[in-house]
């Protein structure tokens, strides 16, 4: 017998199936999300019995998990298969560190960047891990006997660069961690620090108008320079059910923005 794994985006647009042989039983179990109402995705294996994935019930993408003996589709209906799976293999947001599937690293974003998390899967008891990236992706787990993991990382003055993660003493309450780098990208070129700062978050109320606008004015200065237009800033926002939606700011818009807001000064 070959039980499935199933998950399905909540509008239908993406479609993923895992198998194992793990034998089935007449218990019914599903997922504890209500259908169409929560996404569920990156399904995989932690150990013979123990499948994990995220899901956004809290209003931002978490990492859960699953004791299992017997596994059901993540929804209560057949589905149409498309050709496009969840946001992509690629952006896999966690990593399994040992044999057993008892520990896991999870990144998640908080103040504008990544932040990574040691995570027990059977106690959900979660441990910071300091690190200098502020952008953490493409997490994959390179041994599990020595519990090395690799991502690619980006520091706050620095481009995206291949990253190793070795933690040692996992079992004991303050486990060591030490970074080391594959491979720098070959196309950065030289990047001055003082151009660039930590992110720093930034939290705006909940609000129930449909026509609200939030305007951010950041005073921008570079050392030597005289800018004659209001740089670019970087805002990402995160979480919650846009939290996959792309931010730009349209420069054309910017520029015409900022001409206008003088003359209005000016008067």
């Amino acid at each position: 017998m070959v039980s499935v794994v199933a998950s399905r985006h909540a509008l239908g647009r993406y479609a993923w199936l895992v198998l194992s042989p793990l034998p089935m039983s007449s218990t019914s179990r599903t997922s504890p999300s209500e259908y169409e109402k929560v996404n569920a995705g990156y399904v995989s294996w932690a150990s013979n019995c123990t499948f994990l994935f995220t899901c956004d019930a809290s209003g931002s993408a978490t990492l859960g998990n699953i004791q299992m003996v017997q596994l059901l589709p993540l929804f209560k209906s057949p589905y149409q298969r498309t050709s496009q799976i969840l946001c992509g293999l690629s952006m896999f947001p966690y990593v399994v560190l040992d044999e057993e599937g008892t520990k896991a690293v999870f990144t998640s974003y908080r103040d504008g960047r990544s932040v990574l998390d040691l995570i027990d899967v059977k106690t959900a008891v979660k441990q910071e891990i300091e690190s200098p990236y502020v952008v953490v992706e493409n997490m994959r787990a390179v041994s599990l006997s020595v519990h090395q993991f690799a991502f690619v990382g980006q520091e706050i003055d620095e481009g995206q660069r291949v990253v190793r993660c070795n933690i040692s003493d996992l079992d004991t309450s303050s486990p060591s961690t030490s970074f080391t780098t594959w491979r720098p990208n070959s196309n950065i070129g030289q990047f001055d620090s003082c151009l660039a700062s930590a992110p720093q978050g930034m939290y705006h109320p909940k609000t129930t108008s449909s026509m609200s606008c939030i305007s951010i004015l950041i005073t921008t200065s570079i050392p030597g320079q005289v800018l004659t237009e209001r740089s670019l800033p970087v805002v990402s926002a995160h979480g919650g059910p846009t939290g996959f939606r792309l931010k730009m700011v349209n420069p054309i818009f910017h520029i015409l923005w900022v001409r206008m807001a003088r003359r209005q000064l000016r008067r």
